[in-house]
């Protein structure tokens, strides 16, 4: 699910999947989630920024949109999982992207609960994740992350290569 404006800046995600949302016409909000409670019982995958748009790394308090909440309490057979990115220069040139996904959120910690409360408790948990990465990272906790592409060497890395120390 993306925003109506990021569907037309970038019209290729549709051809994975994206649909979209114009959060100014309630209407529109109304058609969306029942479009994605459909996907879901249908055993499809939708996937969110639940703030109703990308914000910056650090922000805090997270503000989620009901959207997110609203999805979990119409379609609770559903796992949530909690995806994150973490971007860093670490002590390199070029930045590093680290993505931790959570382990499926219990619906019996959400189900009993109102809209609003589901919203609080996505919220914390987002927030926790978040939280955790960045210390980990912070920290060169790096043991549970694979790599998975590799870029070109940088500007450094040459220089390191070739002027370094030899081993």
């Amino acid at each position: 699910m993306m925003s109506e404006a990021g569907i037309k800046d970038f019209p290729f995600f549709r051809r994975i999947g994206a649909f979209s949302v114009d959060v100014t016409k309630p209407r529109s909000v109304i058609e969306t989630l029942s479009y994605s409670t459909d996907l879901l019982i249908n055993k499809k995958a939708v996937w969110m920024f639940p703030q109703g748009s990308e914000q910056p790394l650090e922000k805090r308090p997270l503000h989620f949109q009901p959207g997110s909440a609203y999805l979990a309490l119409k379609a609770p057979h559903v796992p949530i999982y909690i995806v994150t990115y973490y971007y860093t220069l670490l002590h390199e040139q070029k930045p590093r992207l680290y993505i931790e996904i959570s382990s499926p959120i219990n619906p019996d910690d959400y189900t009993t609960q109102t809209r609003k409360e589901v919203n609080i408790l996505l919220e914390r948990k987002m927030t926790e994740q978040l939280d955790q990465q960045r210390l980990a990272i912070a920290n060169s906790a790096l043991s549970d992350y694979s790599l998975l592409l590799s870029g070109n060497r940088s500007v450094s890395d040459w220089f390191g290569l070739l002027f370094g120390p030899k081993k």
